[in-house]
């Protein structure tokens, strides 16, 4: 669901920018952001206390309180005591035993999805669309409109992969929609080579909405999937955070380079830059990445030792 609201946003965010394409109101469309950061900021007036913030306070009675708050008496109890318990085993973990040769191959996994996830550039698409769009003869209206398309492919196909992915699984989904990616990114750098194309604004358009598609079906909802399933719970909060930190920071570089990387290289150097960079991920990832649905995290962590295969 965390993926679906951004993909949800994001849309929204290009359906406000399409209102305002003709005014030129682009304060308008940022200031509207101020309204939801404000609901947020007075909801955190009246937001209690995790349970778990308190215990690790030793305020037992507060954290008692809080899960009463939603939960029946007896299962306030036991979530308690699976809270406590859980508490005691993350703190025999330092980060520094994310390194040790049994969690070092699901640590790796994580941060190979997270960067995989950012290095095929998926978040210079979403910033940097009607850019892109206008640089290939479109017109400034023209190339917000189809962003719009773009922002739709992109939460339309989060929402079929949803839907499928307990159906399918998480390895051929990832790897599947990962190969167009990568397959797409390259078709877009070669358009750029054609002499005089018509319509190359359209193809564009149609090329960069598949590959929304795709990553939206498999790298979208891989990174935050494949963290929550391959560690075991006392260092799952910690093993994850590496993941984000990798997902965010990269998110950050390849933004800021955006720009400078088309003057450097051209769109076509661009987008096959990217396409070499998926090509990397999805090979570590062929090779690395088991299957994960219906599977006891014993089973996930053979597999990652390469004690299996599936």
């Amino acid at each position: 669901m965390n993926q679906l609201m951004i993909t949800i946003g994001i849309f929204a965010s290009y359906l406000v920018g399409y209102a305002y394409a003709d005014s030129g109101g682009w304060r308008w469309m940022v200031g509207l952001a101020v309204l939801p950061s404000v609901v947020m900021l007075a909801g955190l007036f009246v937001l209690g206390e995790s349970p778990r913030w308190l215990l690790a306070r030793g305020r037992v009675e507060d954290a008692r309180t809080a899960l009463l708050r939603t939960h029946s008496p007896e299962d306030a109890e036991a979530a308690l005591e699976e809270i406590s318990t859980a508490m005691r085993e993350e703190s025999r973990f330092r980060y520094r035993d994310l390194l040790s040769p049994k969690l070092r191959p699901a640590v790796m996994l994580g941060f190979a999805v997270a960067a995989t996830n950012q290095l095929v550039g998926v978040n210079a698409v979403i910033y940097y669309a009607p850019t892109i769009l206008k640089q290939a003869g479109m017109g400034s209206t023209g190339a917000i409109l189809s962003s719009v398309g773009i922002g739709a492919a992109n939460m339309i196909f989060t929402v079929i992969a949803l839907l499928f992915i307990d159906k399918v699984g998480r390895r051929p989904l990832l790897l599947g929609g990962t190969s167009v990616v990568i397959v797409v990114l390259f078709g877009l750098g070669a358009l750029y080579l054609l002499p005089s194309v018509e319509g190359l604004g359209l193809l564009l358009t149609v090329g960069l909405m598949v590959y929304e598609a795709a990553f939206a079906a498999s790298l979208g909802l891989a990174i935050w999937l494949i963290n929550s399933e391959v560690f075991p719970t006392a260092v799952r909060g910690k093993a994850s955070s590496v993941g984000t930190v990798t997902h965010w920071g990269l998110d950050f570089l390849v933004s800021i380079s955006v720009l400078t990387l088309i003057n450097a290289l051209t769109p076509t150097g661009l987008f096959w830059l990217y396409g070499l960079l998926g090509v990397a991920g999805l090979v570590y990832l062929y090779r690395k990445l088991p299957e994960t649905k219906n599977r006891t995290l014993e089973d996930i962590e053979s597999s990652l030792r390469g004690e299996t295969t599936s």
